[in-house]
């Protein structure tokens, strides 16, 4: 045991003897690094939420598991969501990728002019081919024969828009149209693509901004032979904080954010929804809370 504590020691003094070389000052401050980051994380208070992220963590510290084959990958799943400064570090490791590697997405994210989207390609055509069975098996099983009339419609993805300008492979569209509607032939047709356009979606998300659907739902409506309120009897209203997309936050850029409007009108005033307490109980609540 004594040959051990001295080898011990005497390795610490051969370190301590090396840190006048640049090669020691690296290993000794990586060394810290690594001894205060461990020491944060078990000091510092877990959480259960993350705001930024929108979703929960893991909190798997339950020392009667540890002997347990699965009490590992619960831990390490504890680490990676409770580690201290992890947002900041997801920042920094976007940011280096992004504008210091260069790279041109991370995680089939990527980021140009200020707009944030996921790359949606190749084009996987037995998924689309499977979409097409799926519809077709409901319309001959439920629809036909009855007074229904069934129309079908692609709405394009974000990045189908942003893709066009800045040299990202993307879909083919038009192609993909085509083959839906060759498979579908019982449901007229509804072409939206003319009507929507970058600016229609979010900058750090990939759906739709409320107030610039009005001329979709109108032109969705005129060919189905209904009619719809008017954009003069919507009111915009600013949600008074910043929204974060979803996006954003996948490539760890929350400081990037989005502002979010919302609709209001006579008739969604007087629109309510159930929602439950925390007892189960169904109360009334508003569309908007």
């Amino acid at each position: 045991m004594k040959q051990r504590v001295h080898a011990y020691c005497q390795n610490i003094k051969n370190a301590l003897r090396g840190l006048h070389s640049r090669e020691g000052a690296v290993v000794l401050v990586v060394g810290l690094l690594l001894v205060v980051l461990a020491a944060a994380t078990w000091l510092h208070q877990p959480q259960s939420y993350s705001p930024v992220e929108n979703r929960g963590m893991a909190w798997f510290l339950d020392w009667s598991n540890v002997t347990k084959a699965h009490f590992s990958e619960d831990f390490e799943t504890h680490i990676q969501d409770q580690f201290p400064l992890r947002n900041q570090f997801r920042q920094g490791k976007a940011l280096v990728d992004l504008y210091a590697l260069g790279r041109r997405d991370v995680d089939g994210v990527y980021e140009t002019g200020g707009w944030m989207a996921e790359l949606e390609y190749p084009q996987r055509t037995g998924m689309l081919d499977h979409v097409a069975q799926k519809i077709q098996w409901v319309y001959d099983h439920y629809l036909a024969g009855t007074d229904a009339t069934c129309y079908l419609s692609v709405v394009p993805d974000k990045h189908y828009y942003l893709s066009q300008t800045n040299g990202y492979p993307a879909l083919d569209y038009d192609g993909l149209i085509r083959s839906l509607r060759a498979q579908v032939p019982a449901m007229p047709y509804i072409d939206l693509t003319d009507l929507l356009s970058l600016d229609d979606y979010y900058r750090t998300d990939s759906h739709w901004r409320q107030e610039k659907i009005l001329p979709v739902a109108q032109r969705l409506a005129e060919t189905m032979g209904a009619t719809i309120d008017g954009p003069e009897v919507y009111a915009p209203q600013r949600f008074n904080r910043a929204f974060v997309g979803r996006y954003a936050v996948q490539l760890g850029l929350t400081m990037e954010h989005d502002t979010l409007t919302y609709l209001t009108s006579p008739t969604l005033h007087q629109c309510y929804t159930v929602v439950y307490d925390q007892m189960g109980r169904p109360q009334r609540g508003k569309v908007y809370e």
